[in-house]
């Protein structure tokens, strides 16, 4: 009988056993199920800091853009849409002592947003709709054209004094950009001063009989086109 219990708390001590161990292999599947999950959340965590972090210096690297200009940017530079090449302010580069004069000469277009065609416009636009985020303004490089002949910029370069240069004498660019540049700055010339510029106006619309298409900027911004606009201050 003694051998009898004996045995018979020898075999309850072994399902005791066999329970404890099948409670362990348990929890250890359950800790590795944790694991595996607490392992996951910490990559998906890890790449929306890398997409954060990097979305941020993104918008650190285009600050000083309105939102529109920035979020076309950045789209781009995540490809979710095609065809933008640039903005203007980029694209056109001049030494010092033009800054003020290119600058003032552009105006608004400095922030404008250079692609390849209307249907990269499009759908740079209808991304800055469904994102609800600013505007921009577009130039399409197969729509534009240039102002004003060379044949023109020269005349008015060889017959009127007072003129320091014409702006694409002074500026920079990629040979992709030469269709813009000549569209934006081809009909812009650089006078020492607002007086030399009014000056130059006037001489040269009685000459043409106020038919011809040109703007002139002093070296310190001050603006004259041949539409009457004069801009200073």
């Amino acid at each position: 009988n003694d051998i009898y219990a004996k045995e018979e708390e020898i075999d309850a001590l072994i399902a005791r056993q066999n329970q404890i161990n099948s409670g362990i292999e348990d929890y250890r599947s359950k800790l590795a199920i944790s694991e595996k999950k607490i392992k996951e959340i910490e990559q998906k965590r890890n790449a929306s800091s890398a997409r954060l972090q990097s979305l941020q210096e993104l918008q650190k690297t285009y600050e000083g853009y309105g939102a529109g200009v920035k979020e076309v940017l950045i789209a781009r530079d995540k490809k979710q849409i095609k065809g933008v090449c640039g903005v203007i302010a980029e694209a056109l580069k001049t030494e010092q002592k033009y800054e003020t004069a290119i600058e003032s000469a552009l105006g608004r277009y400095l922030q404008c947003i250079v692609v390849e065609s209307i249907e990269d416009a499009r759908n740079a636009i209808k991304h800055l709709v469904e994102h609800k985020n600013g505007r921009a303004t577009f130039i399409s490089m197969d729509m534009i054209s240039s102002l004003i002949s060379n044949k023109d910029l020269d005349q008015i370069k060889r017959n009127f004094t007072g003129i320091i240069a014409s702006a694409l004498d002074v500026v920079e660019y990629e040979d992709a950009f030469s269709p813009v540049a000549k569209y934006l700055l081809g009909n812009t010339f650089i006078t020492e001063n607002l007086d030399v510029a009014l000056d130059l106006m006037s001489s040269i619309q009685n000459l043409h009989n106020n038919n011809v298409n040109i703007q002139f900027v002093s070296l310190d911004g001050q603006v004259v086109t041949s539409d009457g606009i004069i801009t200073g201050g």
